[in-house]
């Protein structure tokens, strides 16, 4: 075999492992659609009120985040999303607003479609040995409009987010309704990695931007 004939090999053998790798990146694992409100149900049950305290639960609810990677120089580009359901918080209704919110959400746990990425963010990005958790809390009351069943209604939350040992105001907006006997709350912000002293994840293989997405999903009950 020529020199010029190894060359090729190893160039050909080269090219099929990275398009090997790409299909892999590509196709291992589903990136999840946004969160979304759960479709109404007929015959809702519950108080006629939704005044009082209103609890976070770990079913169906959610915190995560979205952000954009490009494998191998741009050989693909994806989204990437991680999300936890161990999340804590809630809100009271107190006539027409919502006070005391404040929602916290473990770090540790979030997870993705791809262990490598979750491992390298506890470790590098988000370092959740060190920084655990996040938290959202609300500057204030919020004004809600008369509440009726099934109803849904969108306002801005303007509060703080703690995240990486820094915390920042955010402005979440968000879409909520009530449906008797529980509360449903989704919202999308947008999150500069820097602003909270993130370095902005970079290996060989994979580069990060250095903004995503912070996603919620939230089911809450009385307790």
């Amino acid at each position: 075999m020529s020199r010029r004939t190894r060359i090729l090999v190893v160039v050909l053998v080269v090219l099929a492992a990275l398009g090997g790798a790409t299909a892999w990146y590509l196709t291992s694992g589903s990136d999840p659609e946004g969160p979304a409100l759960p479709a109404r149900t007929s015959g809702a049950t519950g108080t006629a009120s939704a005044d009082g305290r209103w609890t976070v639960t770990e079913d169906g609810s959610f915190v995560g985040y979205r952000i954009s990677e490009r494998f191998v120089g741009g050989l693909a580009d994806i989204e990437a999303v991680g999300r936890t359901s161990d999340v804590r918080g809630g809100l009271t209704v107190d006539g027409r607003s919502a006070r005391a919110v404040s929602i916290e959400a473990d770090l540790g746990s979030l997870a993705s479609d791809k262990a490598a990425r979750d491992n390298y963010l506890r470790t590098n990005a988000l370092e959740t040995g060190t920084y655990g958790t996040a938290r959202f809390v609300a500057a204030g009351p919020i004004a809600l409009p008369p509440l009726t069943r099934g109803a849904e209604f969108e306002r801005t939350i303007d509060g703080e987010l703690t995240l990486h040992g820094v915390t920042r105001p955010l402005s979440l907006p968000v879409t909520a309704r009530w449906d008797g006997s529980a509360v449903f709350i989704i919202g999308t912000a947008p999150i500069v990695l820097a602003d909270f002293g993130i370095t902005t994840p970079q290996t060989p293989v994979v580069s990060v931007q250095d903004r995503g997405s912070l996603e919620l999903q939230l089911v809450l009950r009385r307790p």
